[in-house]
């Protein structure tokens, strides 16, 4: 393997050009010079400030299950893989705390954390994404309603910014940063801010029993609208409830609820009394491991992998993956515009919607179509009327960013939608942690 003469000081992370390494780094045209695999915060640090020597720009690598999220970098000289930072630092069980790299997945952290009937109550669809990935794209999942997101369960971080600098910020540390709530701040940077090589998390003990109520029957969208709004409107405490499609049904209602048996038994009792009064719905109720599989159906199911995208996108038509974050009371609203456009198009669509708080996931696709570029003009006009909809002030005055779009298509996709102060905000943001740009520059096609 080829490696660069350019090494790291006093460190097992020699940068490596070798090509086969480099094209397993590489974000659909753009392939970094090199490749780093540091085993500690310390290894980060001496490339991080090799980094800086150079003037290069750094991209730093989880498992590379959301790079898809963001724009492509502008520049990209060093991929930074944190696989090698992958241990527990410390393990607090009596307080429910942990500290671990930020390399370690999704799935390791519950192996371990099983074993003390303790657990992070967020449902990630990709178990194989890494702790640090997942903090910085904030990917949660349906129970969100009843726990919140990873701005609710990190504690604190330890950061490597651009020019080399190690912050601990948060958990344990009393000592901040400039007044910044760094660990929040972190959460949903995209990698922009700094390089997370540790997260301190908060636990739970897990739920004693849990339940989920598919509920089935009318073939049109506003019955489920109607019944999750009663359901929300009891004085019960579900987890989760989501409005899917595209599943064996045309729609469906998928409701959540965990804890106590007796709370489970009585909530479920109530929420399937609700249906039956109803009388067009069908009500199955499914436990254990079972659950699993009826939210992963529910969920992305599909790869996030962008080689796996590239290959369905020339097999099959072209998918848009999209979130939209509206006022709760307007989510019905941006659903029945869903299904309006996608009729008038011609479009395939499916999504899941949670009715708790206002987020919902679209997917838009077309498929099979003989011209290319019938698919990409149908998508993208049903793209742009989706987001004008869900943004447009006199509306909702909502959200809509792309999260995964088809790699021909990408030139063609404004990803985040209109700027608004938020994003000011977040570029003076990075002027601060990043001045020189260096890290995944353009991710949110700001301009530093």
């Amino acid at each position: 393997m080829a490696t660069s003469p350019l090494t790291v000081e006093h460190s097992t992370a020699a940068l490596t050009q070798d090509p086969a390494v480099r094209s397993l780094f590489r974000l659909e045209d753009r392939e970094p010079q090199f490749v780093a695999h540091p085993a500690s915060t310390a290894d980060v640090v001496q490339i991080m400030r090799l980094a800086q020597a150079q003037n290069w720009s750094v991209v730093p690598w989880g498992a590379g299950r959301q790079q898809s999220i963001g724009n492509l970098p502008d520049q990209y000289d060093l991929a930074l893989s944190l696989e090698k930072l992958r241990g527990v630092v410390e393990y607090d069980v009596e307080n429910y705390t942990i500290t671990v790299q930020a390399g370690m997945t999704w799935a390791e952290l519950n192996t371990l954390l099983r074993a003390n009937h303790q657990y992070i109550p967020l449902d990630p669809a990709d178990a194989r994404s890494t702790l640090g990935g997942l903090v910085v794209t904030d990917v949660n999942g349906a129970r969100r309603l009843g726990y919140g997101t990873w701005r609710d369960w990190v504690l604190g971080a330890r950061l490597v910014l651009a020019d080399g600098t190690v912050i601990r910020a948060g958990g344990k540390v009393v000592k901040n940063v400039a007044g910044y709530d760094l660990p929040k701040l972190i959460v949903g940077s995209l990698g922009t801010l700094a390089v997370v090589t540790e997260v301190t998390l908060r636990l739970t003990p897990i739920s004693e029993a849990g339940r989920t109520l598919v509920i089935t029957g009318p073939e049109i969208l506003a019955p489920y609208v109607k019944l999750a709004e009663q359901i929300l409107a009891l004085n019960l405490e579900p987890v989760a409830v989501d409005l899917i499609s595209g599943l064996e049904h045309q729609y469906g209602l998928l409701v959540r609820v965990e804890g106590m048996q007796e709370a489970v038994d009585r909530q479920a009792a109530a929420f399937r009394s609700r249906c039956d009064a109803l009388s067009s719905f069908t009500v199955k109720e499914v436990e254990g491991a079972d659950q699993q599989l009826v939210w992963e159906a529910a969920g992305p199911g599909r790869s996030d992998d962008p080689a796996d995208m590239v290959q369905a996108d020339a097999i099959s038509g072209a998918e848009i993956r999209c979130r939209v974050s509206v006022p709760i009371v307007a989510l019905p609203a941006v659903l029945a515009e869903c299904q309006a456009l996608v009729e008038a198009l011609g479009l395939g669509r499916r999504f899941q919607a949670q009715m708790g708080s206002g987020a919902a996931h679209i997917w838009l696709t077309q498929r099979y179509a003989a011209e290319p570029d019938s698919i990409a003009d149908a998508l993208l006009s049903g793209l742009d009327r989706l987001r004008l909809f869900c943004t447009t002030p006199a509306t909702l005055q909502g959200h809509l960013i792309v999260e995964q779009v088809p790699p021909r298509l990408r030139s063609r996709v404004d990803l985040w939608g209109p700027r608004d102060a938020s994003l000011n905000v977040m570029a003076k943001i990075k002027r601060v942690f990043d001045p020189a740009g260096r890290l995944n520059p353009g991710r949110y096609g700001l301009v530093n």
